[in-house]
């Protein structure tokens, strides 16, 4: 797109701020997940740190297979339809958690999420099409910017919403 304020194409502002908003939603739950395990499983919480930090590790092992997986699917079918698809799965795979009955289903959850919901790489993919090579290292700064402003927020705003709610909605 045509640059705009900044100097960003407006395809980097787009992606780059929807990615951080996506990682603001991924990282709401993480500050709570011991808590909602406790709740579901009756554990303590030594055995719910346990229990996530398994599923914290199926989830990157799901990621390191399915990465390459994705990437030769997005060479195939399109980025643009790759973002898209690790963005519905991210959802997909988030309400899944609500559905947890016992602790140790944390690590089926996390693996799913990190076999389908990747959504960075197919991000930059995009980003590196979508915008000038004049302007890709700038466009690669601010999506890394936002990326962190998401991961950073997304803690605090989930325990907003879980004093406001409740952690299991």
């Amino acid at each position: 797109g045509p640059p705009m304020r900044w100097g960003y194409p407006r395809a980097a502002i787009t992606i780059s701020v929807g990615n951080g908003l996506f990682d603001a939603a991924c990282n709401m739950w993480w500050a709570f997940i011991p808590l909602y395990l406790m709740e579901v499983g009756d554990t303590s919480a030594t055995e719910a740190v346990y229990w996530l930090a398994i599923g914290a590790m199926a989830q990157g092992f799901g990621r390191l297979m399915a990465g390459p997986v994705w990437g030769m699917l997005s060479d195939r079918y399109g980025r643009k339809i790759m973002y898209l698809r690790s963005l519905f799965f991210l959802i997909v795979t988030t309400v899944l958690f609500g559905y947890i009955a016992e602790p140790w289903q944390v690590i089926i959850a996390l693996a799913l999420h990190g076999i389908f919901s990747g959504y960075d790489g197919p991000a930059v993919a995009m980003l590196s099409v979508s915008v000038p090579d004049s302007h890709f290292r700038k466009s690669l700064g601010l999506f890394t910017a936002m990326r962190y402003l998401g991961q950073s927020v997304g803690p605090a705003l989930g325990a907003v919403v879980a004093i406001a709610i409740n952690y299991r909605a």
